[in-house]
């Protein structure tokens, strides 16, 4: 196992090394297995660490849930700060030091709310580019079912007024 570790963190220090050609044999063959062990090693914690595609998907849902649920509040905090700032000013004509912290109360809340929103942006950013063309496909589809119903429309404008003309025309004749 000496031989392994030295061998696989490339350190090489000399001090216990084969002597004999079945040594050096035994010592290459301990050599593979040792990288073949700890890569296994590795690739098994990166797995146990690494979210599937569902659960990737579930988590990615309960954080834009979490933030959105964030995003409302600093809202209210935003109209709150709002209220409180307009009513400062109202009140406190003279005393220009509530009025300034009012003001920084509403500017401080509403870059919490700009954070936030950034926050909740950042999550629909990162789509999958399969749900961007999905989404894309939907809204395509609903765009030419509504040319065809805007055709259909206009066939039976046309046809009233061909109707309508072959009406005058034997009124004529």
């Amino acid at each position: 196992m000496w031989n392994v570790i030295i061998t696989l963190t490339t350190t090489g220090y000399g001090d216990i090394y084969p002597k004999t050609n079945l040594g050096r044999f035994v010592g290459l063959i301990l050599c593979f297995w040792g990288t073949f062990v700890v890569s296994f090693f590795v690739v098994t914690v990166n797995n146990m660490l690494t979210f599937t595609p569902q659960e990737e998907k579930s988590y990615t849902l309960l954080l834009r849930l979490h933030f959105k649920d964030q995003l409302k509040k600093y809202a209210v905090n935003v109209l709150s700060a709002a209220y409180q700032n307009r009513n400062a000013q109202l009140k406190n004509k003279d005393d220009q030091d509530k009025v300034i912290q009012a003001v920084r109360r509403y500017r401080a809340a509403s870059l919490s709310f700009q954070q936030a929103v950034a926050r909740v942006r950042s999550f629909y950013d990162g789509d999958t580019d399969s749900d961007i063309l999905m989404r894309i496909i939907e809204n395509l589809k609903e765009e030419v079912d509504q040319v065809k119903l805007d055709q259909e429309v206009v066939n039976e404008s046309l046809l009233k007024v061909c109707t309508f003309i072959d009406k005058l025309d034997e009124r004529q004749k």
